[in-house]
């Protein structure tokens, strides 16, 4: 089901009622963005803050007006969220295109039978992830036994929501994708239950200790992946032995085309579930994505990147759209990443893989990788991971 959000100073709610406005009519107000919903969760002036968009990236910007309005108006207050039917709203009823409104009260999760309908989510501030918000959210998290956040990456995480950080733990969610990936801290197996039940709808969860599969499993949610470190120790000499190519990178106006290629393969390993533009453009600002093409169009891409001071090359996405595999792409792709990280000076290169993706496991270890350690990365997952 699509939602939409709506947020209060008020937990609990079992309706939220139609109310009075500006625009003299009576309406119950919602967002598509979580994050936009939440800017409305306390009552303030509208000449304090100017809401829109980025032009180039779609991203919500929320900028003050006066400086300090945002700590003026927020500070040390809570919002409650709601996630409710889109379909009982309309767009297009008032002159703020974001601003969503239904004459009628939206009933409950139990009225509506619904799943995450009428779901409360209880945040902190989690309207704006600033950079200090994010590392005072990690020196919380790093307070907890079991934490997901085993490499913070601010550029990475700021668009993700602050769905709880308290006494029982932490959950950050990025609802911007479909299954949401969240991140976490938590103390025990039923402290992490309680937190996920604030994310609605799909999610993935990453670093799930294996202690707590059983109370997860009992909780609706299931296995999606078991990663496992793969490492190619001898990169200088794998590389050696390679045919030189002609390296060809895509440039951040493909972001799009990349994304759409990494979600076409969703499915086809068990974790892969592809990234966003948004990741991709973030990627290619420190390192490439390599491109393979057949008759202009894009037929594979392999991210890569040097890391440990240059001196081990980074393989990740690597993926071949279902119209050109079984062709060795897949093989060409790899190879060109090692070279790429040949001639950059790495001296190793380092890759994740799936535990039961056999066939991707036999491309890498005839590309001289194997496994190092015993240790794995379990991912659990909750709802349908591949839905259209």
């Amino acid at each position: 089901m699509d939602l939409v959000y709506h947020a209060s100073p008020l937990s609990g709610l079992a309706k939220i009622e139609p109310r009075h406005s500006t625009h003299g009519e009576s309406y119950v107000y919602a967002a598509k963005s979580r994050t936009l919903a939440l800017v409305f969760s306390q009552k303030h002036d509208d000449y304090l803050f100017y809401i829109g968009y980025d032009d180039e990236t779609g991203e919500l910007c929320l900028t003050e007006r006066i400086p300090g309005a945002l700590e003026e108006v927020f500070r040390g207050k809570l919002g409650f969220l709601y996630a409710l039917d889109a379909t009982r709203f309309l767009s297009g009823k008032t002159p703020w295109a974001p601003e969503l409104v239904s004459e009628s009260a939206a009933p409950d999760a139990s009225r509506s039978g619904a799943e995450g309908s009428a779901e409360r989510l209880q945040t902190e501030r989690n309207f704006m992830l600033t950079e200090t918000q994010y590392n005072a959210i990690l020196e919380s998290a790093r307070g907890f036994s079991n934490i997901s956040l085993h490499y913070p990456d601010y550029e990475e995480h700021r668009h993700y929501e602050v769905l709880h950080c308290g006494a029982n733990g932490v959950l950050l969610a990025e609802p911007a994708r479909d299954p949401s990936p969240v991140h976490w801290a938590a103390n025990d197996a039923a402290a992490l239950v309680s937190l996920l039940s604030l994310a609605p709808g799909n999610i993935t969860v990453p670093f799930v200790p294996r202690e707590f599969v059983a109370p997860l499993t009992e909780a609706g949610l299931f296995v999606l992946a078991e990663f496992a470190d793969f490492f190619n120790l001898r990169l200088l000499e794998t590389a050696s032995a390679l045919a030189p190519r002609q390296a060809e990178f895509l440039n951040a106006d493909e972001a799009e085309a990349a994304a759409a290629l990494s979600v076409a393969v969703r499915g086809q390993s068990r974790g892969f579930m592809g990234e966003t533009a948004q990741w991709f453009r973030a990627w290619m600002e420190e390192g490439h994505v390599l491109a393979l093409r057949e008759d202009e169009a894009l037929a594979g891409i392999c991210c890569v990147t040097v890391y440990s001071g240059g001196t081990t090359l980074w393989v990740r996405e690597l993926a071949v759209s279902p119209s050109f595999q079984r062709k060795g792409y897949g093989r060409r792709l790899m190879e060109q990443a090692l070279l790429y990280g040949a001639e950059r000076g790495a001296v190793k290169a380092f890759l994740a893989a799936d535990l039961n993706n056999a066939n991707a496991i036999a491309l890498y270890e005839s590309c001289g990788f194997s496994r190092r350690g015993d240790d794995t990365e379990l991912q659990m997952a909750r709802g349908n991971m591949f839905q259209e």
